[in-house]
């Protein structure tokens, strides 16, 4: 089973911007993890980056990296250069029973379809940060090329702009998502750039983390540092952690019902301060990773 899936960051940034229920988040989001771990595996299947400098002139080669900063149209065309499926547009295609495995989810075949659906017919209006290269570190070793952001505004778009979905098998269904919308191919970019943070699936069961707590951690703690290694704290004002994650509760249901499930499973620690009105949160992480305090 996979262990992880790729979140893209700026959906972690965006989450009450793009889903306005917050119980809608985290299965809208596993699929556009999927989506991404899907995109990954296509472009970056070899663990490789696509990057690479020319011997000639110190220059980049790869089109894609420059033109989605400049001509989308022509970032379209040269994504249908490495499409594996040698396709007009880019595309995947996926059985539900693939997605059920690799998320470790249990959603039903007609509640992937209606968030395929919500996520064909809900218009966005975000500024994506797209990851590009800064052509300062031209000559630079891999390892030393520097990434910069630039925002790209997507408005009034949807995150899909066609899907299907079909009978495959007696008991199995078949999706085939199109990759051709402004939001996805900027997704492409983010991943063919590496520019993306890793989330254990275990994060997705839902019998063992309440829709709340895996927004928290989310939002707060997967794209906080992702770099850092070893114990981080962090102070979080309660009306910060009602307005990033959507719950609108008092301070005493984000401790039990938020909190709580996380500091159980030894994912985080915290500590309370009710006259300030401030909560310490502590984790462990190495790397994107995050890792449980040990019990005792």
């Amino acid at each position: 089973m996979i262990k992880c899936l790729i979140s893209e960051h700026s959906l972690n940034k965006n989450l009450k911007t793009i889903f306005k229920n917050p119980i809608k988040f985290r299965r809208h989001l596993t699929v556009i993890d999927y989506i991404s771990y899907y995109i990954n595996g296509i472009y970056n299947g070899n663990g490789i980056s696509q990057i690479k400098l020319s011997e000639v002139n110190n220059d980049f080669e790869d089109p894609i990296i420059i033109d989605v900063e400049q001509d989308l149209e022509k970032f379209k065309n040269n994504l249908k250069t490495i499409n594996p499926n040698n396709s007009n547009v880019p595309y995947i295609e996926f059985k539900h029973s693939d997605f059920i495995r690799a998320t470790n989810s249990k959603i039903k075949d007609t509640e992937l379809k209606k968030i395929l659906e919500d996520l064909y017919t809900m218009p966005i209006n975000i500024d994506f940060p797209v990851c590009l290269i800064d052509k300062k570190s031209c000559g630079d070793s891999l390892k030393k090329i520097k990434k910069c952001e630039f925002k790209k505004q997507i408005k009034n778009e949807t995150i899909i702009n066609k899907f299907e979905c079909v009978k495959h098998g007696k008991f199995d269904y078949k999706y085939k998502v199109v990759l051709d919308s402004e939001f996805m191919l900027y997704l492409i970019n983010n991943i063919i750039m590496r520019h993306s943070a890793i989330i254990p699936v275990e994060m997705y069961n839902c019998t063992n983390m309440p829709t709340s707590s895996q927004i928290f951690m989310r939002r707060f703690i997967y794209t906080n540092n992702w770099k850092k290694v070893g114990p981080k704290d962090i102070k979080l004002k309660y009306d910060t952690i009602r307005f990033e994650t959507g719950f609108y509760k008092s301070n005493g249901y984000i401790r039990s019902h938020m909190l709580k499930p996380l500091i159980n499973s030894n994912y985080i620690k915290a500590f309370y301060n009710n006259s300030s009105s401030i909560a310490i949160v502590q984790f462990l992480k190495n790397g994107p990773y995050i890792r449980r305090f040990k019990i005792g």
